[in-house]
């Protein structure tokens, strides 16, 4: 028969091996978590990596354009004041064709 002593004995025997499996466990566990944390933080970084790369790209593109839209707005202040001038120039040519419409109507009499 088991007596209470061998009962003891068999606890502690039982409580080491499954303190050294828990624990060889958790070691794996935790060898496993690091491995993935630190893959995780490669693929984090080379993506922060290529989107800082996408955003340059944006940025340099965003700055051509701006100088292209500057480079138009200097061209269509230029175009319209150029129609300005010949709006001008028609509408006193167009004014100055009356006059003379008037002044031979009234030389022929018409």
């Amino acid at each position: 028969m088991i007596t209470k002593t061998d009962l003891d004995q068999i606890g502690k025997v039982v409580r080491k091996i499954v303190r050294e499996e828990v624990e060889a466990e958790s070691k794996n566990i935790k060898d496993d978590l690091e491995h993935e944390i630190r893959t995780a933080n490669l693929h984090i970084r080379k993506s922060i990596g290529e989107l800082e790369d996408r955003q340059k790209n944006v940025e340099i593109r965003l700055s051509s354009i701006e100088n292209e839209l500057k480079s138009l707005r200097k061209d269509v202040k230029k175009l319209h004041k150029d129609v300005s001038v010949a709006i001008d120039v028609f509408n006193v040519e167009d004014t100055r064709l009356g006059k003379r419409v008037q002044k031979i109507e009234a030389h022929l009499q018409i």
